[in-house]
């Protein structure tokens, strides 16, 4: 944690607000001088970096206190009231959350708050505290070790590691393996000593922020076009969002683990490169901000909710359960389900007797409970969507900032974004017709400027490595859809040959229809699992080779057949004796829908036999 940045903030909340959970004198307001004065830190007259080391000592030791006030007993934070189903989240990082429980195993508890429903693993929480909540306006404490840096760096090394246990260590590494991180401590007298991090002990690596000119550019052409949105600084990766502050915390966990586990697992590559500019990702919440910038990018944002533009170095997302959706289908749960059961059971409360009124309101409760069951389901899939999209794109924008695969723009205008004033004009205006004839200049203006010097990789190595680490938790494990839509497309007979899959050099294979795209993606993917479980350090020196020079003619393929040291065909067979171990699987749009058909016919059921 940057204790340094956090001290800041929480300097600026003392100077206007003070703070009844840090000292009992509500709205007491601080300088640094009364700060210091009041916890007898002396102000050096020269030294600040050491009066602010004693400040955050004092805000440490005060916030670790409020983060064990597990047992309820201070009024100024827990209330209890009626509902058993609300809870307070103490996490392990010190912060805490609350909110209504709406599902909860031995893995996970996933709670409804302000801002849509939040997720947290089990490892992740300290204790729970039932049947109470935070008196605050989100129902949430941020002891923000997550990582407010606010562009700040004050440690030695350009990567550091966050424990598990809130530990920083800022230590070069040695090496990465499956199960450790191997750290090196090096000793003022000369020599060094290494040690063994397991895997299982980090949660996950922290990056230095990215602060050269380009990166600035971008970050100035962003706030310019969307001046209302907020931004979330965390090492090398900048969250420019109008989500809540709950959503922000998801968006950052993903973040976080999809960096970690692609350093970690590519780290034989990353390790000789440097990250080239800071990662932007732009999250919407609304559908109609998002789909209009996506069409002033030339992207069909109808249909596709989420994409990296190589040329602007910024991923856009739609959060598809945000804070619109959230609104629109909790209201049709009130609204039109609830007040539509409400309604019946008025009905029917007038023409029974009043003995009969309980029986009757519990079973509208059960309709009721069927109704939100179907729409966590509902929101579920769209939860997972949103995360796999976010994982997918932002693979691609990690594997393009350290200029490894993807298309890498060599010249373009450094002092501005293209475009950007048009594009804010267009984002801005409010006449359909004006916005119109923008829409037309944008796209003129595409298709005349000049084509930039790029470096492409193959479309099959920039998908197939999308496509690996789009798993979670953990990138490269099985993806059943992909392993369905390779099994389909070999009942199909449609195996691309490597020659074939190898010839499309930019884009997700432009010019293919649609079900031949998907099935070029599920090799892709296929391909990419193969090489990294079979011959990871072979195929790693590829991609390395290939990121370095671009390859002319044959030279691509010819390069992997080098670096895997088998021939085409040979290649070809064993990924296919490889893909035999994967269970035939069923698709999984047919097992959505049968879940969803089954909720449905719950509600059918249920009213069939009760009528």
């Amino acid at each position: 944690m940057k204790w340094t940045a956090f001290f800041l903030i929480l300097l600026v909340i003392f100077w206007y607000y003070g703070s009844p959970s840090l000292h009992e004198g509500k709205g007491k307001k601080y300088t640094i001088q009364t700060f210091c004065q009041e916890f007898n830190i002396p102000i050096p007259e020269f030294d600040v970096h050491k009066t602010i080391k004693e400040i955050i000592k004092v805000l440490k030791k005060k916030l670790e206190s409020f983060s064990n006030t597990s047992s309820g007993t201070d009024s100024n934070i827990l209330v209890a009231i009626p509902d058993e189903n609300m809870v307070i989240l103490f996490l392990k990082n010190g912060g805490a959350i609350s909110g209504e429980l709406i599902y909860e195993d031995a893995d996970r508890y996933r709670i409804r708050a302000q801002g849509g429903v939040a997720e947290f693993m089990a490892y992740e929480v300290k204790h729970v505290q039932r049947g109470k909540t935070i008196k605050s306006k989100d129902n949430i404490f941020i002891n923000d070790i997550e990582g407010i840096l606010d562009n700040q760096w004050n440690f030695i090394n350009d990567i550091v590691i966050v424990l598990t246990n809130g530990e920083i260590l800022d230590v070069p590494i040695s090496s990465i393996r499956n199960e450790t991180i191997t750290v090196r401590y090096d000793f003022d007298e000369g020599g060094s000593i290494e040690q063994d991090i397991l895997r299982s002990k980090v949660e996950y690596l922290m990056f230095k922020p990215i602060l050269n000119q380009r990166s600035r550019e971008i970050e100035n052409s962003l706030k310019n076009l969307f001046p209302d949105m907020k931004f979330y600084n965390e090492g090398s990766t900048t969250i420019v969002t109008d989500s809540y502050i709950t959503w922000v915390r998801n968006y950052k966990r993903i973040l976080r683990q999809v960096q970690t586990e692609i350093y970690c697992k590519f780290y034989n590559i990353f390790k000789t490169r440097e990250q080239h500019v800071q990662n932007y990702v732009v999250i919407f919440d609304h559908p109609e901000k998002y789909i209009e910038n996506a069409v002033s990018d030339g992207v069909p944002g109808w249909i596709v909710p989420g994409y990296f533009s190589p040329t602007t170095k910024v991923l856009y997302l739609y959060n598809m359960i945000g804070e619109e959706m959230e609104n629109f289908i909790n209201g049709l749960m009130h609204d039109v389900f609830g007040k539509a059961v409400d309604d019946v059971v008025d009905r029917v409360e007038t023409f029974v007797d009043k003995r009969y009124h309980v029986f009757v309101e519990g079973q509208a409760k059960s309709i009721k409970d069927k109704y939100w069951r179907y729409f966590e389901w509902y929101m579920g899939r769209l939860r997972r969507t949103t995360f796999a999209i976010l994982r997918h794109e932002f693979s691609h924008e990690l594997f393009s900032n350290w200029a490894l695969v993807g298309v890498v723009i060599s010249k373009i205008k450094e002092k501005e974004i293209p475009n950007v004033k048009k594009k804010k004009k267009f984002l801005e205006t409010k006449d359909v017709k004006e916005k119109q004839k923008i829409l037309r200049e944008l796209i003129t203006l595409r298709s005349e400027e000049p084509l930039p010097e790029i470096q492409a990789a193959n479309s099959w190595l920039a998908e197939g490595l999308a496509t690996y680490c789009e798993t979670g938790p953990t990138i490269g494990s099985q993806n059943d859809e992909r392993v369905y839509c390779f099994q389909e497309m070999l009942r199909d007979n449609a195996f691309f040959p490597l020659e074939q899959l190898t010839v499309y050099k930019i884009g997700s294979f432009p010019g293919m229809y649609h079900e031949a795209m998907l099935y070029a993606y599920s090799q892709s993917w296929a391909l990419v699992k193969y090489f990294m479980d079979t011959y990871p350090d072979k195929f790693m020196k590829y991609i390395l080779k290939i990121s370095e020079k671009t390859p002319e003619g044959n030279e691509d393929i010819e390069w992997l057949i080098e670096a895997i040291g088998k021939d085409a065909r040979t290649i070809e067979a064993e990924l296919l004796e490889y893909m035999k171990k994967f269970p035939q699987i069923e698709d999984p749009y047919f097992e959505q829908f049968d879940e969803m058909q089954k909720l449905h016919d719950s509600l059918v059921n249920f009213g069939s036999v009760n009528a």
